[in-house]
């Protein structure tokens, strides 16, 4: 750990610096509050930091429970896209970027989406590339969940995802999604 921490490489440093990227491009995701800590745990050392608290349930927690109706479908799959499209845009993947670290706060008004686990923001320039890498992850855990409840959500967020690409690079990310998951 100590070597890790010592090249920036330690899980807290990497939430930290993710953290970060993505206040830069204006994502709510939780901020640190303070720096982080060490603590002897026995004969290991473990380094610590403290988030923000942010209510709300995961994405995941709603659909199983099967809080989302269309319109909240609709209007967080357009806030995730815009997250999607953001990143990879400014040449970011967001390598851990599923259902259960997307939480909704206020899904009764107008839902506000943030984004959890940010250990694996990376840079990558290649958009079309990010944006797969960061579907594939979304679909992980969607394809767990009844078609109609996915639909609502999955039309609007590839809509606002892929709305800045050329209509030949949309028609190659499409293409390339259905070929890596059909049913």
């Amino acid at each position: 750990m100590a070597l890790k921490m010592l090249l920036w490489q330690a899980q807290p440093q990497r939430q930290l610096r993710g953290a970060r990227t993505l206040a830069r491009l204006l994502i709510n995701t939780p901020q640190p509050i303070g720096r982080w800590r060490v603590r002897r745990d026995g004969r290991r050392l473990l380094v610590q930091i403290e988030l923000r608290f942010v209510p709300g349930r995961s994405a995941l927690e709603m659909l199983h429970d099967g809080e989302v109706n269309e319109q909240l479908g609709r209007r967080c799959g357009q806030q995730i896209g815009r997250i999607v499209r953001t990143l990879a845009g400014a040449g970011v993947l967001h390598r851990d970027l599923k259902l259960n670290n997307i939480v909704i706060a206020q899904p009764q008004a107008q839902p506000v989406v943030w984004v959890l686990d940010t250990v694996g923001v990376r840079p990558m320039m290649d958009r079309c590339r990010a944006l797969l890498r960061m579907f594939d992850r979304l679909l992980v855990q969607a394809t767990d969940q009844p078609v109609t409840r996915r639909r609502w959500a999955w039309a609007p967020l590839l809509r606002e995802a892929l709305a800045d690409l050329s209509r030949p690079q949309r028609r190659a990310v499409l293409r390339q999604l259905r070929e890596r998951h059909q049913p």
